[in-house]
């Protein structure tokens, strides 16, 4: 009868030994993919800044192409009248 108990606490110890290391693991994965999710959002907020920061220093060129444009269409406008 002991040996039988006996046996019985050992399978006991192992179903729990197991159960520990399977939610220490899943625990472990869940941590490392929200760390994952995490530099992926940071990474794309970075390139979304990247981006806006280039639309803007090309509209600003745009816009300063365009009033160099007006100054020289001015420009010979007065020479033409001239």
């Amino acid at each position: 009868m002991t040996a039988q108990r006996e046996k019985i606490m050992q399978e006991k110890e192992s179903r729990d030994r197991q159960l520990r290391e399977e939610k220490t693991r899943k625990r472990h994965e869940e941590k490392e993919s929200f760390r994952n999710e995490v530099d992926l959002v940071n990474r794309l907020k970075e390139e979304m800044e990247m981006e806006r920061s280039l639309q803007a220093e090309k509209r600003r060129q745009e816009k300063e192409y365009l009033q160099k444009m007006l100054r020289e269409n001015e420009a010979n406008k007065m020479s033409a009248s001239e």
